[in-house]
């Protein structure tokens, strides 16, 4: 896995954690966003050649230092 980071929705609240995988394709890196999955407002972009994907999750897991 390349790296994963949590955010927080600012507009409807909701813990997300979002994962940038390894698996890249070849070429030039190109501005990719995601968006959360509750209410669809982007919460995360970043140039990358790789593939971004986002999850919702608790608040107890967006607060666990060991679930980064």
């Amino acid at each position: 896995m390349g790296y994963r980071l949590k955010k927080k929705c600012e507009k409807c609240g909701a813990y997300l954690l979002v994962m940038v995988g390894d698996d890249y394709v070849p070429g030039n890196k190109a501005r990719e966003e995601v968006n959360c999955p509750r209410c669809g407002t982007e919460v995360y972009s970043t140039m990358t050649s790789g593939f971004l994907n986002v999850v919702e999750i608790s608040e107890d897991e967006f607060n666990d230092e060991m679930f980064s």
